[in-house]
């Protein structure tokens, strides 16, 4: 029923000797937010006191019977609470749902048969109620200042809203035009602009770099419109978020609040809060409305948070360069010693072994919040069911968490037989049924070349949920390193299963522990190479150095942060010593013996020379390696040339095992296509 049929319905009412009865639904506040309490106020229009117990609201399936209570008095309010659906406790037995999109409300006697009462709205905004005016009136109004128990007040009948002001950029400024009679106010500090709150725009407005102007119209007949929003110019690389100051610094509700009323520690639907973020590759004035929170554990009480934003309507609209359209994205303030460069080595490196990890593709940005520098950021999509599903045809996920194996999505039965199955030091065959035991081994070498504090507590692994589905891990959150020299094994190695990288467990199966030791000796002479791993480390600091900077600026007076300078020192030296100190550790934990193996990888017009699926540079390397852990080495021809064969060996397979306890180099021989020759030297 359409509230602008409401009149028409009080008048059929009316004919049916409705009107004369004494109750009526005088004024009601939708949710206009999940967390929000909406009410609806009755008004007693007889010259006697009515008893209103027994009394039921209904919409729809949604009803409250009103309970025992003392009778209202003539010419006076009630007021009823309703819980949504989404607030009610457990064991409620009644609940009432009044949407803002508008709907109908009925008044029934006790007897659940005799109506007394029909209410209809429309789409109500935040902040105002909708009611008869005057009080038990047939005709109705939106009212900007609610009164739940106190007359229906407002200066003229307002049963319509403004449309939102159009913006037109100009060489003077922005300027703005709006319906006949309307008036325009705005903002630029994040406040929402009111009637009573902001400059009125009566000329052009020039807005600042990486201020976001707020807009409304109104008129005294009319709410005012929805808003418009318009950033200023940011940099193409940087993002801008903007919300109601009060949202953050407000002592008892803000997201940013300090002292006695600190809320950083705050979660659930309570804390999130309306924003619009500028995001890059957007139009140059588009913003999108977003849910924000914030993000992250630990990290919560620094200065500096980290901000996850959700798409208001719960559609991809959040745009990350080179990464797709998202639902949800975060701003991670990377605020932990050297957690920027960090966290950047290691999404590289993933890519570089062979993407045998999950991660996320972080993007450094500089941030802008109401207009104020926040530094260097990363924009990531979050690591929920969303990002995972770009990595499987799979339509849903079972997605599990942290030690104690907390489900994210779906289910952990297939979780808990895998860990079943590890724990038993099943066959390989068996593991690979249930998880790619090479994502696992990854894990592993990761955590274990880094030798982050927090290994359990950040993991997450997933699979496709349905018949084959198998496990495979997440690398994330990569900042709390150990020293270059820190024994490592030892330590993660005491964690018991279920604890990530189930380290102890990988070194006591009889079939896991050598692709392990050679894994690592792989990386160790590719992605981890002291030489590659410096380059990396180096190439990194270069592309982001002047964001750092201009982020150091701004918090080192009120965290512990590091300089730039010394962020790219430390990773520069984990990268050249922690390769030498881990498989020193790993041999002494597993007894295995370290080995020397020369190979000498071709010149690239002869082929390529691959460890494990990792591409060795071109030259002669020296690699240490593990006895009784073989090396998978594979040989690929340039066009117009075959493999003929392995100085010194008789195997002629592009694919060779090579146990490092086995004396002589590895080197490919390489001959025309087509000729019978002994191949190149």
């Amino acid at each position: 029923m359409s509230a602008r049929r409401a009149p028409v319905l009080l008048a059929v009412l009316a004919a049916a000797g409705v009107r004369g009865q004494a109750v009526r639904i005088n004024e009601l506040r939708p949710m206009t937010h999940p967390a929000d309490t909406g009410w609806v106020e009755l008004f007693n229009a007889d010259a006697r006191p009515v008893d209103l117990v027994g009394l039921q609201l209904v919409r729809g399936s949604y009803r409250i019977t009103l309970p025992a209570q003392p009778p209202l008095p003539p010419g006076e309010r009630r007021v009823v609470k309703v819980l949504s659906t989404k607030t009610s406790r457990w064991g409620d037995p009644q609940v009432l749902h009044l949407p803002a999109a508008g709907g109908d409300l009925l008044l029934f006697g006790a007897d659940g048969g005799r109506l007394l009462d029909a209410f209809s709205w429309r789409q109500v905004p935040p902040n105002v109620s909708i009611g008869r005016l005057t009080d038990g009136a047939g005709t109705w109004s939106y009212l900007p200042l609610p009164s739940p128990g106190a007359p229906n007040r407002a200066d003229h009948r307002i049963q319509g809203r403004a449309p939102a002001p159009a913006v037109e950029h100009t060489a003077e400024g922005l300027r703005f035009s709006a319906c006949a009679g309307c008036a325009v106010a705005y903002t630029t500090d994040g406040s929402p602009p009111t009637p009573a709150h902001g400059t009125h725009a009566d000329g052009a407005v020039m807005l600042d770099e990486g201020r976001t102007l707020r807009a409304v119209a109104w008129r005294p007949d009319l709410l005012p419109s929805a808003e418009t929003w318009v950033r200023g110019e940011v940099s193409p690389q940087g993002a801008a978020l903007c919300i109601d100051p009060a949202e953050l610094h407000d002592p008892e509700r803000g997201l940013l609040s300090t002292g006695d009323r600190a809320n950083h520690t705050r979660t659930g639907e309570a804390w999130v809060r309306p924003a619009h973020v500028a995001l890059p590759g957007l139009a140059d004035t588009a913003t999108v409305a977003v849910r924000l929170r914030l993000s992250g554990s630990g990290s919560r009480s620094l200065p500096k948070r980290s901000f996850n934003l959700s798409s208001a309507d719960g559609t991809p609209r959040l745009h990350l360069p080179g990464g797709g359209t998202w639902r949800n994205v975060v701003l991670r303030a990377d605020a932990t010693p050297h957690a920027l460069l960090r966290n950047l080595f290691a999404e590289v490196a993933v890519h570089r072994a062979g993407d045998r990890l999950e991660v996320q593709p972080g993007i450094p940005v500089p941030l802008t919040l109401n207009g104020a520098p926040q530094g260097a950021y990363r924009l990531m999509p979050a690591k929920n069911e969303d990002f995972l599903l770009t990595r499987t045809e799979a339509e849903h996920l079972d997605i599990v968490e942290g030690p104690e194996g907390r489900v994210v999505k779906g289910d952990r039965t297939a979780y808990d037989r895998a860990l079943d199955r590890l724990a038993r030091h099943a066959p390989l065959d068996s593991l690979q049924e249930l998880m790619d035991v090479e994502s696992l081994i990854e894990l592993a070498c990761f955590d274990l070349w880094t030798g982050r504090a927090d290994h359990d507590l950040n993991m997450r692994c997933w699979r496709p949920a349905q018949p084959g589905g198998r496990w495979r891990w997440v690398l994330y959150d990569m900042d709390l390193w150990a020293p270059p020299e820190d024994p490592s094994v030892e330590r993660i190695a005491e964690a018991p299963l279920p604890a990530a990288p189930y380290l102890s467990v990988l070194l006591e199966h009889p079939q896991l522990r050598p692709l392990l030791l050679a894994r690592l000796a792989t990386l160790a002479a590719t992605v981890f190479e002291p030489g590659a791993a410096s380059a990396l480390a180096d190439s990194l600091y270069a592309a982001h150095a002047d964001l750092m900077r201009a982020d150091h600026a701004l918090w080192q007076h009120r965290m512990a942060t590091p300089a730039p300078e010394e962020c790219h020192a430390d990773l520069r030296a984990h990268a050249q010593q922690r390769a030498r100190h881990l498989m020193r550790d790993l041999a002494r934990r597993t007894g295995s013996d370290l080995r020397p193996l020369t190979v000498h990888a071709p010149d690239p017009r002869e082929g390529r020379l691959m460890m494990d699926g990792i591409a060795l540079a071109p030259g002669t390397h020296g690699i240490m390696a593990f006895a009784g852990a073989p090396l998978r080495v594979q040989a690929l021809p340039a066009p117009g040339l075959r493999l003929v064969g392995w100085k010194g060996r008789t195997d002629t397979s592009t694919e060779l095992w090579v146990d490092p306890s086995e004396n002589g180099p590895v080197r490919p021989l390489f001959a025309p296509a087509g000729s019978g020759g002994h191949g190149l030297q």
